[in-house]
């Protein structure tokens, strides 16, 4: 996806930042952002302004995350939302046998058809909840099989020119999700402005589904 699409960027240019070195919204300030948090807190998304496995960061510096902040925080579960799944896949291969920490929920994004071979990829991690950010959802992207898969997160695209969303095409992602057993969770029909852009109701419903946590324990 290009940085077009990704609302990350479109804030870092909004506030005149450059480039794509993002360690400082994620590494340097991560564990004092969650021991601020209070202790009713127990579903922590870390990746709202970054990506824990992107390419500008070794896997030492990941490592360092999971231990840092996700395995000395256990009480509290942790989002994990990247594009890169395939690195995600062979990091965990590598440092934790293929499963991670028991509080991990491992997620990636997926807009448009040529991006659905992720699901294979996040299929061999074994995370307590395996979801989907279907956003910006771009085009519709078929039938395909979400078996496997505990949640979906279905979301038109925001900001200033937003690429419009055709509510059929979240409309066949919650048919597909009903069929396969999955969460389906919609998030906003998109446009211009921030989240909650178009409104939150598909087709006049709202569908505010979570996962089970249980299915892999």
């Amino acid at each position: 996806m290009s940085k077009r699409g990704c609302y990350m960027f479109r804030m870092r240019a909004g506030w005149g930042e450059k480039g794509t070195d993002i360690r400082k919204f994620n590494l340097n300030n991560v564990a004092a952002k969650v021991a601020a948090f209070p202790k009713e807190k127990k579903l922590v998304f870390l990746n709202d302004m970054s990506d824990t496995f992107g390419e500008f960061f070794t896997d030492m510096e990941i490592k360092a995350t999971h231990v840092i902040v996700i395995e000395a925080n256990p009480d509290r579960d942790f989002q994990l939302l990247t594009k890169r799944i395939g690195r995600a896949m062979l990091f965990y291969r590598k440092y934790y046998n293929g499963r991670p920490p028991r509080n991990v929920w491992m997620g990636c994004s997926i807009g448009e058809r040529s991006r659905l071979k992720r699901l294979d990829q996040l299929r061999q991690i074994d995370a307590k909840v395996r979801f989907v950010s279907f956003e910006p959802l771009i085009e519709d992207l078929g039938d395909f099989d979400l078996k496997g898969i505990d949640w979906a997160i279905v979301g038109g695209e925001s900001g200033s020119e937003p690429r419009p969303m055709d509510p059929a095409w979240a409309e066949n992602l919650r048919r597909i999700c009903e069929r396969d057993g999955v969460a389906f969770f919609f998030k906003q029909m998109g446009g211009k402005g921030g989240d909650g852009a178009g409104g939150s109701l598909l087709n006049g419903v709202q569908y505010r589904n979570f996962p089970r946590t249980d299915n892999r324990v």
